[in-house]
């Protein structure tokens, strides 16, 4: 008896008291680094995304030089890229003259203006977001660049509200 009551009481005992420190930890971490929560849950990433895959040609630029990302779209959706370097987020991608809605397929965003820049750390973030319908920037509407962590909650704040988003980083030499 006492062998059958620790095998199948153990087990799950275990596997709750698991499930309640990962909460508590993951909690933590989201309330902590904010920016951490731009990444999408696994779930959501595999049943229902926008996004296949967000690539650049290469993974190391010199300052100054064009970049290209190839972007994957598994549906419609409207593209919006920005960046962040040192202490700012800048939207790269668009601008009032380019359209940002693409038909489901590859999407290549390139312009003489996409250029890396010169970085205190080596690394510049992009981050693409893909929605259903048209975001609304409105921390962006007066200058292309805010402040980094102001960019880092705008990009939150708006997957929480649906749009999906995926992450790449390019070394600086």
């Amino acid at each position: 008896m006492k062998i059958i009551l620790k095998k199948y009481l153990l087990i799950p005992i275990l596997f709750l008291v698991g499930e309640l420190s990962f909460g508590l930890v993951s909690q933590h971490i989201m309330k902590s680094e904010p920016y951490l929560a731009v990444q999408k849950s696994v779930d959501d990433f595999m049943f229902d995304n926008r996004l296949s895959s967000f690539k650049s040609s290469k993974t190391s630029y010199t300052a100054n030089e064009s970049i290209s990302f190839n972007i994957e779209l598994n549906k419609k959706s409207h593209l919006y890229l920005l960046t962040l370097k040192d202490n700012q987020a800048c939207l790269v991608f668009p601008s009032y003259q380019e359209k940002n809605i693409f038909e489901k397929g590859e999407v290549t965003l390139s312009s003489e203006s996409l250029k890396v820049s010169q970085t205190q750390t080596a690394v510049q973030e992009f981050y693409v977001l893909s929605s259903e319908k048209p975001l609304t920037l409105s921390s962006f509407k007066e200058t292309s660049c805010i402040n980094r962590n102001e960019g880092l909650r705008v990009i939150q704040e708006l997957e929480e509200n649906g749009a999906e988003v995926l992450s790449l980083e390019v070394r600086v030499d």
